[in-house]
């Protein structure tokens, strides 16, 4: 799992869930200890009520344990979060986009037209699709790459905006 498969923690709750991830399960990642994302455990048993995740945030008492539904609150009012859920299918361990909201990066061909694969990967961040796109120019020198805006669709048959 990568970090741009992900929704990152510090974006709903400030600069101190930095390096904290979440997915459209609201299952959280860490990259405090490791560059790749791990799954945190969630603690709770005995006397505690609910389940929780014990972060090590930059506050003053270290380790805090944060309670699940909180953590779905916060997010739950979210737009930027709510975009990303509701653009994500969990398979297993695999994450495929299902709405086409976001960024998806493209190439350039030599008569302008622009190129997209059949079902490109959704970038729920512009910093997550300008890195994308910027490796691929690296990988493929003398290609031009774009990335774009998805803002809405509409099928034939009947308009439907979503």
């Amino acid at each position: 799992m990568n970090t741009s498969d992900l929704f990152p923690l510090s974006k709903v709750s400030g600069s101190s869930w930095t390096g904290y991830w979440i997915d459209a399960d609201y299952n959280v990642y860490s990259t405090k200890q490791k560059d790749t994302p791990y799954k945190l455990a969630r603690t709770g048993t005995g006397s505690c009520t609910g389940k929780y995740y014990s972060l090590s945030t930059s506050g003053r008492f270290g380790s805090t344990a944060y309670k699940v539904d909180g953590i779905k609150r916060d997010l739950n009012n979210d737009p930027g979060f709510m975009v990303y859920k509701n653009t994500r299918h969990i398979t297993g361990s695999t994450m495929t986009p299902i709405a086409m909201t976001g960024y998806i990066v493209g190439s350039v061909r030599k008569d302008g037209s622009f190129s997209f694969a059949m079902q490109p990967k959704v970038h729920y961040t512009e910093s997550s699709a300008k890195s994308e796109t910027e490796r691929l120019a690296k990988s493929t020198p003398g290609t031009t790459y774009v990335y774009l805006e998805v803002k809405g669709r509409c099928k034939a048959g009947g308009v439907t905006w979503n």
